[in-house]
């Protein structure tokens, strides 16, 4: 069941492109998808699309500012 929306909420927002930690928030992921694999996954979308979209405001904050928190949140160093 899980798999079924998780796949339509990603055609539906199209994750890759879109996905960012408010639209995660909104739809409530983290409370009802118990697959870390795939929660991980998703938060990688994330940090990936925060890099490619931070050059908006990148006066304020470095596009690596804005991605460290979410590599730090899946231990990751790459």
């Amino acid at each position: 069941m899980q798999d079924v929306l998780l796949k339509e909420l990603s055609d539906r927002f199209d994750f890759d492109t879109n996905l960012t930690y408010d639209i995660l928030k909104k739809l409530c992921i983290p409370i009802w998808l118990k697959d870390t694999p795939k929660l991980k996954n998703l938060i990688v979308t994330i940090a990936k699309n925060e890099y490619k979209f931070a050059g908006d405001d990148f006066a304020k904050t470095s596009r690596a500012e804005k991605t460290a928190l979410w590599y730090i949140l899946l231990e990751r160093k790459d």
